[in-house]
C-alpha cells in the first residue's frame, strides 16, 4: 500500500484483506514469509541494495490496521548467511 525510505532502509507497508490478526498463527506466517523474502538476496535486480547494504522492512497489517508482522531483511547479514 505504501513505501517509505528511512536512512538506509526501505519500508514496505501492506494491508492484508479479509484477514484478522487473531486468526493467524504468527510463527507460521513470519517464518514462511521470511523464507520467501530471503529469495530476494540472489535476484539480479537487488544487486544495488546488496552493494549498499540496504535493509528491506516488510510490515503487514490487517484491515483494522493491526500489525500482523514486521520482517526485516538485512542485506549485510541475511544475504550473506541466509
Amino acid at each position: 500500500n505504501k513505501v517509505s525510505i528511512f536512512g538506509n532502509a526501505i519500508v514496505y507497508n501492506y494491508t492484508l484483506i479479509n484477514l484478522d490478526q487473531s486468526e493467524m498463527s504468527q510463527i507460521d506466517f513470519d517464518g514462511e514469509l521470511r523464507n520467501q523474502l530471503l529469495t530476494t538476496c540472489s535476484e539480479p535486480d537487488m544487486k544495488v541494495f546488496r552493494d549498499n547494504q540496504t535493509d528491506m522492512i516488510y510490515r503487514y497489517y490487517d484491515e483494522a490496521s493491526n500489525l500482523i508482522a514486521e520482517i526485516k531483511i538485512d542485506f549485510s547479514v541475511d544475504c550473506f548467511n541466509p
